[in-house]
């Protein structure tokens, strides 16, 4: 497995797997169990609580550059086909 992407939120790390599982590019979402807890994280300078690990998408070694193209695509804007 590698890991090809990882974000802060959890809203795009969701989105983003479930347009890389649709396109037939199976992906596992690593560390979204620390999004939830709310008590619990690094002191950020706004005074908040930043999660100890971001959330992360990993994928099969044979899949990892057809998955990084996919996204350099989808963070591009250029549009992602879920045909």
């Amino acid at each position: 497995m590698k890991r090809v992407w990882s974000s802060p939120s959890i809203v795009r790390c969701d989105l983003l797997k479930a347009l890389l599982d649709e396109n037939d590019i199976p992906c596992l979402l690593k560390n979204a169990e620390w999004i939830d807890l709310d008590d619990f994280g690094i002191p950020d300078q706004t005074g908040g609580l930043q999660p100890l690990a971001w959330p992360e998408l990993w994928v099969a070694e044979d899949k990892e550059q057809e998955a990084l193209a996919f996204i350099r695509s989808f963070e591009s804007g250029e549009g992602v086909s879920t045909e």
